[in-house]
């Protein structure tokens, strides 16, 4: 039997606004190990280590975007943005969201988008494509 999985391999937040908007726009990359049984996402191009940024799945059931400091702490709810529903598989889902800005929560319609996205259905339709895309026998 062939199960279906999609990765984002990188997804993209785009307007945000406020006094937080740098730290939550941006392309942000999926690392290897799940993250709350979720997909975790970290900011590219950051040159600052301390200001690094995660998309992580809370343990509240929403998608949000932390720090560093709260992402290690999977017990934590902490963050600067959240998404408005509970339960969504990938942070592409929600629509509309939680962004903290100046001092309140106030609802912004980010966009949160894939960038790439890779589809793995099996490992014989993986080979497959490679027969087929590459010029080369390996």
């Amino acid at each position: 039997m062939s199960q279906t999985k999609v990765v984002f391999i990188q997804v993209k937040i785009s307007s945000a606004t406020g006094n937080h908007a740098n730290e939550l726009n941006g392309v942000f990359a999926a690392e290897e190990k799940l993250y709350n049984d979720k997909p975790l996402y970290k900011k590219v191009n950051v040159s600052d280590p301390n200001q690094i940024m995660w998309i992580r799945f809370l343990p509240n059931g929403k998608w949000g975007v932390s720090s560093t400091e709260n992402k290690d702490n999977k017990s934590s709810n902490l963050c600067w943005a959240y998404s408005e529903n509970n339960g969504l598989s990938l942070p592409t889902d929600p629509s509309l969201w939680q962004v903290h800005t100046n001092g309140q929560w106030t609802e912004q319609k980010i966009r949160v988008e894939s960038v790439f996205i890779f589809l793995f259905i099996n490992t014989f339709f993986v080979t497959l494509i490679l027969l087929l895309f590459c010029n080369e026998p390996f």
